[in-house]
């Protein structure tokens, strides 16, 4: 699954609606008994995925080719900073 890039109208914001998408999708992996989740945040929202239990990819940590294939693209294309984070299920 991917979902990313999500822009809200100003309209939208400030309401959470960012917030309750994570919080679905971590427990939808959770129903779904996946080992680990990635997410490719933009500089500056770490603490936000920080908070739904992502954490930095170790250095030594396999990655998906889909996933660093997605990586290389946002860093390419991107003006923000990007980096991988990961959430694992116990």
């Amino acid at each position: 699954m991917q979902n990313g890039n999500r822009k809200y109208l100003s309209s939208f914001r400030g309401k959470g609606l960012a917030s309750m998408l994570v919080q679905a999708l971590v427990e939808e992996a959770k129903k779904q008994n996946w080992e680990e989740v990635y997410c490719i945040p933009f500089q500056g929202l770490q603490s936000f995925y920080g908070s739904f239990g992502f954490q930095n990819v170790p250095e030594n940590h396999f990655l998906p080719s889909a996933l660093e294939n997605k990586l290389d693209y946002c860093r390419q294309n991107y003006d923000k900073s990007v980096t991988v984070f990961y959430l694992e299920h116990e």
